[in-house]
């Protein structure tokens, strides 16, 4: 899901390049939870199961 909304920001012309590289660091921040998140045994991404860890 996050990856169709930064496509559609770098698609749109009038977008500054600072917009697009923000949208693209915020894919890569939610992209390395989940990989830390699988990578520490952790059985979900489900955030009320995570809370109770």
């Amino acid at each position: 899901m996050s990856l169709g909304a930064f496509l559609a920001v770098a698609a749109d012309a009038k977008v500054p390049f600072a917009v697009v590289e923000l949208a693209g660091r915020g894919v890569t921040a939610g992209a390395t939870a989940t990989r830390w998140v699988l990578a520490v045994g952790m059985p979900t991404l489900d955030v009320f199961a995570l809370a109770d860890n």
